[in-house]
């Protein structure tokens, strides 16, 4: 649930001065703290990590740059590459039997509910940017990192077991 307006948050932080906000309110195509923070961003008054910065704050869930996390490379292939896309979440990690998620705001809750349904985890939504995601999206399905994948899955399932030494 969020906590207060972006353009309030953005006063409290002292990144943008009223003026500002207020020309970001004439740009943007639409009434709405959606529409008035990409504004912001599209003029160049604050960066895209800073207003996920902000919008981390906003919905209090906490922040995650995926270029710094370790993903778990099967995790990504646990649910439809378009439907990741379509909505802009990047599944990467699975900590205390929770789903590390990562979401851009704002996403509908029936999106996180699908999420847990398809699999069977409780999800545990962390905020990145747009870019970061689509990035993630990028390196873990693109055909050469799929076609790789392939062939060590079948290196694996190919190998001889080692028999198990008895003491």
């Amino acid at each position: 649930m969020a906590r207060s307006s972006i353009t309030d948050i953005v006063r409290e932080q002292k990144l943008a001065t009223f003026d500002q906000i207020e020309q970001a309110r004439r740009h943007a195509r639409s009434d709405g703290d959606l529409a008035v923070s990409k504004a912001l961003v599209d003029l160049g008054y604050i960066s895209n990590s800073q207003m996920t910065d902000l919008l981390s704050i906003q919905f209090s869930i906490p922040r995650v740059s995926l270029i710094d996390e370790t993903i778990e490379t099967q995790i990504p292939h646990s649910m439809q590459e378009d439907f990741l896309r379509r909505h802009c979440i990047f599944p990467y990690r699975i900590e205390d039997d929770q789903l590390l998620l990562a979401i851009h705001p704002p996403i509908d809750p029936s999106v996180l509910d699908e999420v847990e349904l398809t699999t069977g985890y409780r999800v545990k939504p962390m905020i990145a940017t747009t870019e970061e995601i689509n990035l993630a999206l990028n390196q873990h399905f693109n055909t050469r990192n799929r076609t790789r994948q392939t062939i060590v899955d079948m290196h694996v399932e190919d190998s001889p077991r080692t028999p198990g030494r008895k003491s």
